[in-house]
């Protein structure tokens, strides 16, 4: 059909289909892509500006936080003083135990048995060391020796105190009256678990690694003498096998277990880069799965496998399909 033929509706048709098909194809290659693009621009700059203000906070609490940190070294190396010192659990043990025989024979309680155990570990370096203690003494050597171990000084804890009739003694009598009766004092017997505290470089080696006498938790372990280490050619199994008196003469300890580690969950996999929550316009969230390009999320909008629910200002919560909720939060300045 010829153009000369075509009457003037059709072209008029033909002339609107034109236009609409040069409009959706600006807005498809054109508008689009580039509100999208000043859409993140918009977004970053939202999140650069959050982060200058909370950096600018964090200059202006400076003095403050170094203030801070002064008065926590300074109390830090007043509590350093409290703490055993050693190389390793068994010499911070040793001194736990020489610590308790002083307060034992300073207050006049008679020290029948101290056993040490396997000590326990803390983050950054710290050593819970244990040591059970019996003995014996008179009601007050036995109230003055707990006084001294809650309130010396050094930082240790009771725990499993047990206090008990002992066996009575008869008091010597006087020799201006040797005639007269002997009067019978009683005696207690006092059982407690004593936790001391030393804080140890992180290559030292645990309690553990010491040739252990039972492997059950929490069983006594004969720590080697000072100036010998395991990898000295001493045989203590052997030793410990012919000692004359331990009870189980003859009979080796099974070999001591070891507990499975934990497998780590894996990490979750959105990680919030920022919010921005406004009146004007719609909230919306800067998430960022592995290594993929940071995206702008809005409420009700999928990111990895999970449901963007609720934005607020620094965070936001995510609901997977199962109904697992997960909060993710921005990390507060000086956190």
């Amino acid at each position: 059909m010829s153009p000369r033929t075509l009457r003037a509706q059709d072209k008029r048709a033909l002339r609107w289909g034109a236009i609409i098909t040069i409009v959706a194809l600006g807005y498809t290659f054109v508008i689009a892509p580039a509100w999208r693009a000043l859409s993140a621009r918009r977004a970053a700059a939202v999140l650069a500006e959050d982060a200058l203000r909370r950096e600018h906070a964090l200059i202006d609490r400076t003095p403050q936080l170094v203030a801070q940190q002064q008065t926590t070294v300074a109390w830090l190396s007043g509590e350093a003083r409290r703490l055993f010192p050693g190389h390793d659990d068994v010499g911070a043990t040793s001194g736990l135990t020489d610590y308790l025989a002083d307060a034992a024979s300073s207050t006049g309680i008679q020290l029948k048995q101290a056993e040490t155990r396997p000590a326990a570990q803390f983050s950054s370096g710290v050593r819970a060391l244990h040591v059970v203690i019996r003995g014996e003494g008179d009601p007050r050597a036995v109230v003055t020796f707990l006084q001294r171990l809650e309130m010396g000084e050094k930082l240790v804890r009771l725990d499993h105190v047990t206090i008990s009739h002992g066996a009575g003694v008869l008091a010597p009598s006087s020799p201006l009256a040797p005639a007269a009766p002997r009067a019978k004092v009683e005696r207690l017997a006092v059982t407690a678990d004593v936790y001391g505290y030393a804080l140890l470089p992180a290559s030292a080696p645990l309690a553990n690694t010491v040739r252990v006498n039972d492997a059950r938790q929490g069983a006594p372990y004969t720590p080697l003498a000072p100036g010998h280490s395991s990898d000295d050619d001493v045989d203590l199994e052997s030793a410990l096998a012919h000692n004359p008196l331990s009870p189980t003469r003859g009979v080796l300890p099974p070999p001591p277990q070891v507990a499975a580690t934990p497998k780590a969950p894996p990490p979750f996999p959105v990680h919030l880069l920022g919010t921005a929550t406004g009146r004007s316009g719609p909230s919306f969230a800067m998430c960022q799965v592995g290594d993929a390009p940071a995206t702008v999320v809005h409420r009700g909008e999928r990111v990895a496998g999970y449901t963007l629910r609720d934005i607020t200002r620094g965070s936001i919560v995510l609901v997977g399909d199962d109904g697992h909720v997960v909060t993710l939060t921005l990390p507060t300045p000086g956190a």
